[in-house]
């Protein structure tokens, strides 16, 4: 199971890796060629994604849960056929209902005007199709994740990615608008759905429905009931990021939404990453009972991650402008502050996702029904309250107190239903924060010595990291047991890990 869980959770890291890549390359060449107007566009087009947490009903991680409890049985085979009829009967009316109606939800929904740019239609149109396809693909992509095949999820995801970006950034190099953009997603989402269903069929064999006709309601209902859920909390998270950009782009405009949406691409890679990496903790979750054993694992996973982070936030807040300004060259300050502040706030939050799992894993999907509103209701909150004095950066401040007020809430679930929290004593987290503190220093005076910026993206980490691992040695926050726990029976991990890590 542990070779497994590695598999999965490094295949998952390559696969936002080279995502990550690709999106580093194709923005700024799609600010370049189009403006940067245009890309506000397009990302306020891209919202449409968000349908996924609309017409899902929370039914991928419905099935992932039954399938992972049940195996490979009848049951589960009524699961999957009942899983995609319900997406049917959500995905059909609302995609015929986004053609029908896109000139009220390009124009007075997005705030986009249609007059100057005839191809946008194209692109909605576009999008609106391809995500249809992806999220009808997502109960194959289920049935490889409660298999703890992630693995060939990812590498399906990988393929989209290169087809995704790597035709997008094609076209605009020949010359084309964003209708054609919009066309090449639906040949990405194409590709990926032909494959993530041959993957299934291939792990899962013959879909044996059997007396589905007489066991279609109980099977509905079942998903139904727990999928509902989590289907609420998804519709919740839809009026967070997705409502701040149509808010950025009805209050300030759209050109503020390309500024958001560039630190939101740089936050999504950084948290995509770490998700990818925990994401077969959900179906292995799903699998215990002991309650026991569920609490040692969250807790060690959350410490542990909350070890990883506290180099990464000098990094974020040294790093972040040396980067843009390398990579964009233009709006260099307002992109800055913005990925500092988001993506420091995530990289936080990052801390509580294997709670966070368990919470949708063990019937307490309600509970992230609050957290996600506690998002919304203090993103929204803090925006209006600010808008009128600082602009654009009210949308810094939302994200920063929905954060907060989503991390405090999964917290008190943790000590409620596994009484404990992330750190063992107040010693031990002081002893984490005075880490932060001194790396923060190591990382301005490493800053401040340095007068070129590739000079400081190669040094400013260094310096962090070996500053990290002399303080966990001296404060001992990594003991023999943490090593010999994380390396298995791997001699060599063991070996060098306490060598490095650790005191004695």
């Amino acid at each position: 199971m542990r070779r497994r869980f590695v598999t999965n959770s490094l295949s998952g890291a390559i696969q936002t890796i080279v995502c990550t890549l690709l999106v580093f390359i194709t923005i700024p060449v799609f600010i370049r060629l189009l403006g940067t107007e245009r890309y506000g566009v397009f990302s306020l087009i891209m919202v449409i994604g968000s349908l996924n947490g609309i017409v899902n009903l929370g039914l991928n991680k419905t099935l992932i849960k039954f399938i992972a409890e049940q195996g490979k049985v009848t049951e589960s085979n009524y699961d999957i056929v009942v899983n995609l009829i319900l997406l049917l009967f959500g995905l059909v009316p609302i995609t015929i209902a986004g053609i029908v109606f896109h000139e009220f939800v390009l124009s007075e929904i997005l705030g986009i005007s249609l007059d100057p740019m005839g191809d946008v239609k194209w692109l909605y149109f576009f999008v609106l199709v391809s995500n249809l396809l992806l999220i009808f693909g997502q109960t194959f992509s289920a049935i490889l994740e409660a298999l703890q095949k992630i693995y060939v999820t990812n590498i399906c995801q990988m393929i989209y990615n290169f087809a995704y970006w790597g035709l997008i950034l094609f076209v605009l190099l020949l010359g084309f608008q964003v209708d054609i953009v919009g066309a090449m997603a639906l040949v990405a989402a194409t590709i990926w759905l032909a494959a993530i269903v041959m993957a299934a069929h291939k792990a899962w064999g013959p879909i044996l429905i059997g007396d589905l006709r007489k066991n279609f309601g109980r099977v509905a209902k079942k998903q139904l009931r727990y999928g509902m859920q989590i289907y609420v909390g998804g519709l919740v998270s839809f009026f967070y990021e997705p409502f701040t950009k149509i808010l950025l782009s009805h209050f300030i405009g759209i050109q503020s939404v390309a500024f958001f949406d560039i630190a939101l691409k740089i936050r999504n890679q950084v948290w995509g990453f770490v998700s990818k990496i925990l994401q077969p903790l959900y179906p292995l979750l799903s699998q215990l009972s002991d309650r026991v054993r569920l609490r040692m694992i969250i807790h060690d996973l959350e410490q542990k991650t909350f070890l990883l982070i506290i180099p990464a936030l000098p990094i974020i807040v040294f790093c972040t402008r040396p980067l843009i300004s390398l990579w964009m060259r233009e709006n260099v300050g307002i992109i800055t502050v913005s990925v500092i502040f988001i993506l420091s706030a995530y990289v936080l939050a990052i801390t509580v996702i294997p709670n966070y799992q368990f919470l949708l894993a063990k019937g307490h999907a309600e509970k992230t029904i609050v957290i996600q509103g506690s998002n919304v209701v203090f993103n929204a909150l803090f925006f209006f309250l600010t808008y009128r004095w600082i602009g654009y950066y009210a949308v810094i401040v939302g994200n920063i107190a929905a954060i907060l007020s989503s991390y405090a809430l999964t917290l008190y679930y943790q000590k409620k239903y596994l009484d404990s929290l992330i750190f063992e004593s107040f010693a031990q987290a002081r002893k984490v924060f005075l880490t932060l503190g001194i790396d923060l220093l190591v990382a301005y005076a490493t800053s401040s010595l340095l007068d070129s910026n590739m000079a400081t993206l190669l040094s400013v980490p260094v310096a962090v990291i070996v500053s990290t691992v002399l303080m966990y040695r001296y404060f001992g926050l990594i003991t023999a047991t943490d090593i010999q726990r994380y390396s298995g029976s791997n001699d060599t991990l063991n070996h060098w890990g306490l060598k490095i890590l650790c005191r004695t």
